[in-house]
């Protein structure tokens, strides 16, 4: 249902306004570099076809974490598994300023989530919740440089963190510091397998899958033992649901009844 308020507009207008932006700001400079032109428009259009990408990753991972939990403390999980998800996929950003990308984003997600008309006013009261504090704390607020860990940074301190910014003290056990542990391990690794550590005290799974998969999504199997997956439980239906997920991805998604 279309909202006069906050009427979206066609795939089409999107396009056209990039085309119209790009012709403004390389004609200020030279109007004969066609070069420059073409270059720009194309990292245009890629930002155009994530941008319209971004509005259903909204759609589909509120409604989706709507069917278990209720709470922005739960379904904001789903929106930051996927969107860190499709991140990882995409290969872009870097990994330092996803935490960025999804405080740009709950904007929208409120938006999407006022304009359902479901329990509006609760939703804003704990809206607040999934905040800021731990991308400070790291000091990838602004989404540049390298994320900052403690010289320290073992079992017994990342226990303790966890447990700090866990809901009710429970480490993964919330859509809140789930991916955001898992996010943290991921960070805390880089490259390295065996540095992808995420398990602690409380429920550690959660977090652990996430890591996990936006890992495997950047770095494949490289260094990962064969006995960790040759023998795993619905391997071969893992990878064809990946397979085939990675083929959608590049269609457009239609939100039609």
């Amino acid at each position: 249902m279309l909202d006069a308020k906050d009427f979206p507009v066609s795939d089409d207008t999107v396009m056209h306004l990039a085309t119209a932006e790009v012709l403004m700001e390389v004609g200020k400079k030279d109007k004969q570099m066609l070069g420059a032109l073409v270059k720009q428009l194309v990292k245009e259009y890629i930002r155009c076809m994530w941008d319209m990408d971004e509005s259903h990753l909204v759609a589909v991972s509120v409604e989706s974490g709507w069917l278990t939990h209720h709470h922005p403390t739960g379904y904001l999980g789903a929106l930051a598994a996927a969107l860190f998800t499709a991140y990882a996929v995409r290969g872009s950003p870097p990994v330092e300023a996803w935490g960025r990308g999804l405080m740009e984003l709950l904007p929208r997600a409120l938006q999407y989530v006022i304009q359902t008309g479901h329990c509006v006013e609760q939703n804003i009261c704990s809206w607040d919740y999934f905040g800021q504090t731990y991308l400070s704390q790291r000091g990838i607020l602004d989404g540049t440089g390298k994320a900052c860990f403690p010289e320290q940074y073992r079992a017994k301190e990342r226990e303790k963190f966890y447990t700090q910014v866990a809901f009710r003290d429970w480490g993964g056990s919330s859509g809140h510091d789930a991916p955001m542990i898992g996010y943290d391990a991921l960070l805390c690794a880089g490259d390295s397998w065996e540095k992808l550590a995420f398990f602690h005290g409380g429920d550690s799974n959660s977090p652990g899958v996430m890591a996990a998969s936006w890992w495997g999504a950047i770095y494949g199997f490289r260094g990962v033992p064969k006995r960790n997956y040759e023998g795993l439980e619905y391997k071969k239906r893992m990878s064809k649901a990946a397979e085939r997920l990675l083929k959608l991805s590049s269609q457009p998604f239609s939100q039609k009844e």
